[in-house]
């Protein structure tokens, strides 16, 4: 099979774009293997981004190499690049992630993330992995306040299998064969919500990037 790359890129005035980019799903039913296209899109650079943020998909290795911009995803407001789709009902999410060379920001994020908005105070969860390797469920309750998490035992490498059920969300982990509970919280979200995979250099002066691999988005 022939491997193709391609780009797609944010201008700096523009606040979201329309994009497709496949990814192939395995979702296993009855016994049998099914395989489901899922398409993320959008694309937006959310909050005060310096640095406009970009995706890579490689239809070879399935992968998404996401690059994105902003101080932080924490406290009463996020910067960061995202790439999403609308979704409602419940839904699960899995995807391993590796960062791109080394860096001096241990908190560059990189994961899942849940928002009701694209609005930079929106209530969210997310399923993020630190440039140190700490993996945490950070959330926001309500539209400006300020972001908690569960912080998770088990470091990086290990999948992130992060998990709608109404308005619940939880973490968990599979780190060496073994899957761990990281959290779970109530976020009261919208019946239609933006889920996809998002990036932040928590510096607003570089840019960070993150390879997404087996990525699996799965209506419940």
């Amino acid at each position: 099979m022939a491997q193709f790359l391609f780009t797609i890129c944010t201008a700096c005035k523009l606040r979201s774009f329309s994009i497709m980019v496949p990814v192939l799903l395995v979702i296993f039913a009855s016994g049998a293997a099914l395989s489901q296209t899922v398409k993320f899109t959008g694309q937006t650079n959310v909050g005060n981004v310096k640095i406009p943020g970009s995706v890579k998909y490689d239809s070879e290795k399935g992968t998404y190499t996401i690059t994105g911009n902003g101080t932080n995803m924490w406290f009463n407001e996020d910067d960061f690049f995202y790439l999403w789709d609308k979704v409602e009902g419940n839904f699960e999410m899995a995807t391993d992630v590796t960062w791109v060379g080394e860096s001096k920001q241990p908190h560059r994020k990189g994961g899942w993330m849940v928002r009701a908005s694209l609005d930079k105070d929106a209530p969210y969860a997310d399923a993020v992995m630190h440039g140190d390797s700490l993996i945490c469920l950070q959330y926001r309750l309500a539209k400006g306040d300020s972001t908690k998490e569960f912080q998770s035992k088990w470091s990086a490498p290990a999948r992130l299998i992060f998990d709608k059920d109404g308005d619940n969300f939880t973490l968990r982990i599979i780190k060496d064969g073994k899957e761990h509970l990281v959290g779970s919280i109530d976020v009261k979200m919208p019946e239609e919500v933006y889920a996809g995979l998002a990036v932040c250099s928590h510096d607003s002066t570089v840019s960070e990037s993150a390879i997404f691999s087996k990525v699996d988005l799965k209506k419940k």
